[in-house]
């Protein structure tokens, strides 16, 4: 394999959200019995889907992505998981078939700032490679509606 088609198989995106990361929010009920994602959570999403955009993220159905996560925040007191659910859920906001169960590895760092106007999200996206994209397409076949056991070695 020559080393421009290595370069094509692992292309690697990084972007980053201004403003403090927004754990994503539990579902609201309106008094008209309709449910509704939090007006934070819905406008993080959207700035994560809008940085992406500008960054040039263009995600595939059927591809796997490994993805870090750096979360620049002034107090250690977030939710870090339900960040990184709101930043999942605003790339799935981009105009492709991607689903968050395409990112198959995953690295989340809290990275201390002092001020609260230094704090950012920055989101790094890795293709995997396409020996590793067939090991996970091998790995999630369907077989009669279930998702195939067999161990597998990476």
């Amino acid at each position: 394999m020559s080393e421009s088609e290595n370069r094509s198989e692992m292309t690697e995106v990084t972007f980053t959200v201004p403003g403090p990361p927004v754990a994503k929010g539990r579902p609201r009920r309106a008094p008209d019995g309709h449910w509704y994602t939090p007006t934070r959570t819905r406008e993080f999403e959207q700035r994560v889907a809008w940085s992406a955009i500008a960054a040039g993220v263009k995600l595939e159905q059927g591809v796997y992505y490994a993805m870090d996560v750096g979360l620049c925040l002034s107090n250690n007191r977030r939710d870090v998981d339900n960040i990184v659910k709101s930043v999942l859920d605003g790339l799935q906001q981009l105009e492709t078939d991607f689903d968050d169960r395409q990112v198959v590895r995953l690295f989340v760092k809290v990275i201390p700032v002092r001020e609260a106007e230094q704090e950012e999200t920055v989101v790094t996206i890795k293709k995997l490679p396409e020996k590793t994209q067939a090991l996970y397409r091998e790995y999630f076949k369907k077989e009669t509606g279930e998702k195939r056991t067999a161990e597998m070695s990476l």
